[in-house]
């Protein structure tokens, strides 16, 4: 009676399992290589300089601006960061007055200029374009005008402030 398993046979099934073994191990063990990758973060800033206008005391119905033949101080808003981005500028009411497009009764108006005062833009509590696609390192240079009201009961120094935001273009 031959046996079952022939020695000849497991020789030869052992063979080609080493072999299989082989091609696995070669498979699992085969050759890598890297992909070269950089990333920079976003960086979206803006600075002004000089940042501080101070119009002083001005009658009712009056007026100032940076410009100039007036304060002579200008803002620069600069992109302090490193892609483009687009400005926006926008004013606020004060304590005892009202942000509008026209100086009124307790009510006074606060403009831009971004040409030397060729043309002045009314800012307003809401959002209003300064620059589009400053490029780095790029300032806009602008200017603003206030417009006292005609009449007030409050005669105290009043907070104007101007706020510049920026956002990647």
């Amino acid at each position: 009676m031959q046996p079952i398993f022939n020695t000849r046979y497991l020789i030869i099934a052992t063979v080609v399992l080493v072999w299989v073994a082989i091609g696995i191990g070669v498979a699992v063990n085969g050759t890598d290589d890297d992909v070269g990758a950089t990333v920079t973060a976003q960086s979206i800033s803006v600075t002004v300089e000089d940042g501080v206008v101070a119009y002083t005391t001005v009658s009712t119905s009056g007026t100032k601006d940076t410009l100039a033949s007036d304060l002579n101080d200008s803002q620069d808003a600069g992109n302090t960061g490193n892609v483009d981005i687009d400005l926006i500028i926008n004013g606020m009411n004060s304590g005892g007055w009202t942000l509008a497009d026209a100086a009124d009764s307790e009510i006074y108006a606060h403009k831009f200029s971004t040409d030397n005062g060729a043309a002045w833009t009314a800012l307003a509590t809401s959002t209003k374009t300064l620059s589009m696609s400053l490029s780095q390192g790029q300032t806009e240079e602008f200017d603003l005008r206030i417009y006292v009201p005609s009449s007030t009961v409050d005669y105290s120094e009043q907070t104007v402030d101007v706020t510049i935001t920026s956002s990647a273009s």
